[in-house]
């Protein structure tokens, strides 16, 4: 009630020109507050009392009393009444003024209203075609060669576009006759196609012909996407596929793919690229099995190599020792190198006080 009675005061001032000598009766106790500092009372106001303004200046707010302490004095008068009715009339002229100043100022700026806001004629563009784009992503389209299109038809259009073409590329993989530019050619156009030919890559992942499995792994991985992380993780199990399917985890670099990985270090038809690909992604999980690999992996020497090389890739400090073991004492130059190559790679890259 305070609060209300005390702003009811303050408008009041507007309703009266600005001369010395403004009074204003005060119906029930309130107390005035400095406008720059709530918390601080300035007057306590008991119910009865009058006072007055020595000059109204400029454009009010209700609750905006004066410029500074928002304190009269002066003599009184009790004739002063407080009409509620043209107090709202009043505000809502004042904020009608200064939505209408402030349009005027925005647009002289250059600036366009845009749901309540102010924004660039840019900014208001880029919002525009986000609104629309998640109104169509709920609608459940996808966006296709700059058109919004259900999923279905999307599929429907790359099938018919590619489908021949990527049946004869393939086609040139299983080719025994085929020369090996010929198949490079394919390879390439095969990866430049993209999701066109992720679907008839699974296909040979899983298909009789041994020697393209592995190559169509690999193919996958440089296409990328998540429709062939699953794939690419269960061909993992296939000793025709388990190295492509490794160096295709590599191009993924997925930390998703770690523990598949460093499960596939195991086997000796993938030991090599599941390290390459560990290298990769970089993740310290792969330390400690790289290092087994590195000393103990049977008398694969390209192994060891590889997961030499792979343990400078991730730069972990706890791998330094044991390169330093292996660069000193393995019986391989190409091993030796190797592990000295990694050593040097992760020393150079720690701070000094490690």
């Amino acid at each position: 009630m305070k609060r209300t009675m005390l702003l009811a005061l303050i408008s009041s001032l507007l309703l009266l020109p600005a001369v010395v000598g403004v009074e204003v009766e005060i119906k029930t106790a309130t107390e005035l507050r400095d406008r720059l500092n709530p918390k601080r009372v300035v007057m306590e106001v008991p119910a009865g009392s009058t006072f007055k303004a020595e000059r109204v200046e400029g454009e009010w707010l209700l609750g905006a009393y004066m410029h500074s302490t928002g304190v009269s004095r002066g003599l009184i008068r009790k004739d002063t009444v407080v009409d509620p009715e043209k107090l709202a009339k009043l505000e809502e002229k004042y904020r009608e003024r200064m939505r209408i100043k402030e349009e005027q100022e925005m647009l002289a700026k250059g600036f366009v209203k845009y749901e309540g806001n102010w924004v660039t004629p840019e900014e208001k563009k880029r919002l525009e075609e986000e609104k629309f784009e998640r109104e169509m992503i709920a609608k459940g389209l996808v966006k296709f060669e700059g058109t919004w299109i259900t999923p279905e038809e999307r599929t429907s259009i790359i099938s018919e576009r590619y489908s021949q073409e990527v049946a004869v590329l393939i086609a040139t993989l299983k080719d025994p006759q085929a020369t090996l530019e010929q198949k490079d050619r394919a390879e390439n156009r095969l990866i430049d196609i993209k999701e066109p030919a992720v679907e008839p890559l699974i296909t040979e992942l899983k298909g009789k012909n041994r020697a393209v499995r592995g190559k169509a792994a690999v193919l996958l991985g440089k296409i990328g996407g998540q429709n062939v992380l699953q794939p690419l993780i269960g061909a993992l199990e296939d000793e025709d596929a388990c190295a492509g399917a490794a160096t295709g985890l590599g191009h993924l670099r997925s930390r998703e793919t770690v523990g598949d990985l460093i499960k596939a270090l195991q086997d000796e038809d993938a030991v090599r690229a599941a390290a390459e690909a560990l290298g990769k992604i970089g993740d310290v999980r792969a330390v400690e099995p790289l290092i087994k690999v590195m000393r103990d992996f049977f008398e694969d020497d390209a192994a060891h190599a590889a997961a030499a090389k792979a343990l400078g890739m991730i730069g972990d400090a706890k791998a330094l020792d044991p390169l330093k073991e292996i660069a000193d004492n393995d019986k391989n130059p190409l091993v030796r190198e190797a592990a000295r190559e990694a050593y040097n790679k992760i020393k150079t890259s720690l701070p000094p006080e490690e």
